[in-house]
């Protein structure tokens, strides 16, 4: 419990921190947009400023893109629980990992059925654990030798999100979930368990599965009903 309440406060004063850098940096890039718009006069009557401002417009444009990907993980911005469809995840996770996706050749797939699959819920709550999953994958299969796939998928049970990276060992299969632990050099082993933590007080589970074409399978899923049913009566 002491550890799990340090890892908490560790936690709030992250978001703390990433809450004001983010409203920092929205601030920054309003001014650097209008002085972006100043600097475009001159680049249209100044031939060879405009290469110039063409870079620097285009990295501008990248950062501020990467930078509105903060806005659904903020739960304040949604005031009740929203629609989300695999195809909106799709989207996000592309737009966030591509740069890295491209540098490691990493195909990432997201199939028909997870685009067309829905929860209802926060995005605050979701998008994190997707972004989890797929920065673990991305970190285990990045030195393979072999043809480096992310498959987003779904079944009747939840969405799945599934690579064919180095197999999980049997006897890590349960700890991954665990506090603190972590195969990763210097790793801090708090994400799967705060994924699975999150989950499960949306009324979600986090869970490792089998699949005969991916050597490692999460699935995201509703907890089963008598579960919850159980949970309300104590």
């Amino acid at each position: 419990l002491r550890e799990r309440a340090d890892a908490d406060a560790e936690l709030v004063q992250l978001g703390m921190a990433l809450s004001v850098v983010n409203h920092e940096f929205d601030a920054v890039i309003r001014s650097i947009r209008n002085e972006l718009r100043r600097f475009k006069g001159w680049a249209n009557a100044t031939p060879q400023l405009r290469p110039i401002y063409d870079r620097i417009h285009g990295n501008f444009e990248h950062l501020d893109g990467y930078l509105t990907l903060f806005t659904p993980l903020q739960r304040r911005l949604y005031r009740k629980p929203q629609t989300i469809s695999g195809a909106d995840i799709s989207k996000f996770l592309s737009d966030l990992f591509e740069e890295r996706l491209k540098r490691h050749v990493i195909t990432m797939i997201a199939t028909a059925e997870f685009r067309e699959k829905t929860v209802l819920g926060y995005p605050s709550t979701f998008l994190p654990v997707f972004v989890n999953l797929i920065d673990n994958a991305i970190y285990w299969l990045k030195d393979s030798r072999q043809t480096r796939e992310i498959r987003l998928a779904a079944d009747a049970d939840g969405f799945l999100i599934a690579n064919n990276g180095p197999k999980i060992a049997a006897r890590d299969q349960e700890s991954i979930f665990d506090l603190r632990f972590t195969r990763k050099p210097g790793g801090r082993g708090m994400g799967l368990y705060i994924s699975r933590m999150t989950l499960q007080r949306a009324g979600f589970r986090l869970s490792l599965v089998s699949t005969p074409d991916y050597s490692v399978c999460f699935r995201i899923s509703p907890e089963p009903a008598d579960k919850e049913a159980a949970s309300n009566e104590s």
